[in-house]
């Protein structure tokens, strides 16, 4: 039903088609398959499938997969989509520091260079944009349940759609 609905191009099942082969549940176990239907669902915006893209870059499984930037990137991207993996966010960049720094320093344009005498300041800078989109998801969901509009809470590090009856 799942590989049904997302050949008629249904994000849901191609998401989960996705996961099957990440996971090997179902079907034989495939990366490059995964990674086929789960960048699909990611270009149409589905979270989820966004930080299962991270997962499979972070090489934590498959080393020949490995690519932080790409991980980071979709990690990123999740969390703006509205997965709530602030803490990994932090812990990655930390692991991948020599790697993602660069890339970060010129993403949002500061006023620093990559050495080794500004590596703490360049991992609290980090820290401190992680914390500020955590505070704004928090303020935001504060908004939504103050305004009893449908709402997300967080739960297992993920966000679950809730609606909220008037």
């Amino acid at each position: 039903m799942y590989l049904t609905s997302a050949e008629q191009g249904d994000v849901i099942g191609t998401h989960w088609i996705g996961v099957f082969y990440h996971e090997g549940f179902g079907v034989t176990k495939n990366l490059q398959k995964a990674t086929e239907y789960l960048a699909k669902a990611a270009a149409a915006g589905n979270g989820q499938s966004m930080y299962q893209l991270f997962l499979i870059y972070s090489g934590k499984e498959d080393a020949s997969m490995k690519n932080p930037e790409k991980a980071y990137d979709y990690l990123m991207q999740a969390i703006y989509n509205g997965v709530t993996y602030f803490d990994e966010a932090v812990s990655y960049f930390v692991e991948n520091y020599a790697v993602l720094a660069p890339v970060y320093v010129k993403s949002k344009n500061l006023p620093v260079e990559v050495k080794p005498e500004n590596e703490k300041d360049i991992k609290n800078m980090h820290q401190a944009f992680i914390s500020e989109l955590k505070v704004n998801f928090s303020a935001a969901l504060g908004k939504d349940r103050m305004y009893h509009r449908p709402c997300g809470f967080l739960n297992d590090q993920q966000i679950w759609m809730v609606g909220v009856q008037l």
